[in-house]
């Protein structure tokens, strides 16, 4: 069995950014460019395609949230280097009455940020995303 159709086969609940890579590692050609930063041109075809769901947990702050489980298989790989570009290329700023700052990136109209156990301050280390977050702009909640 190939290293690919052991992750389709793969529990989708237990998908993060770590386990999608480690069973796409030598591959695709995707993986050996993971590091490249995807432009805004191939990023917003990726974005377009996903399901975004209201975080109706959240309605104080209005944002919509994509889970890597639920990302098509063949859009996984940029699902992960999607969150990798955030955290290496976004920008900081504090959030909420707490000023705890998260890590942003524009992209078109909307402001992404990443969820997971990955420390703020090491760009690398999203291996344990498992969504990624988005607003308007305009309605970011600083």
């Amino acid at each position: 069995m190939s290293a690919s159709e052991r992750w389709r086969l793969e529990n989708p609940d237990d998908l993060t950014v770590s386990r999608v890579e480690q069973a796409m590692r030598g591959d695709s050609p995707g993986m050996r460019a993971r590091d490249r930063d995807l432009t805004e041109a191939e990023l917003l075809p990726f974005i377009e395609r996903q399901e975004w769901r209201f975080a109706k947990t959240m309605p104080q702050w209005p944002h919509w949230y994509c889970l890597l489980r639920t990302v098509p298989v063949e859009d996984r790989l940029t699902f992960c280097r999607f969150a990798r570009q955030i955290r290496r290329c976004g920008y900081r700023e504090p959030f909420g009455k707490a000023r705890k700052e998260q890590i942003y990136l524009d992209v078109g109209p909307f402001k992404y940020w990443v969820m997971g156990w990955g420390k703020i301050d090491d760009p690398a280390d999203v291996d344990d995303v498992i969504l990624i977050n988005r607003c308007p702009i305009e309605n970011a909640y600083l």
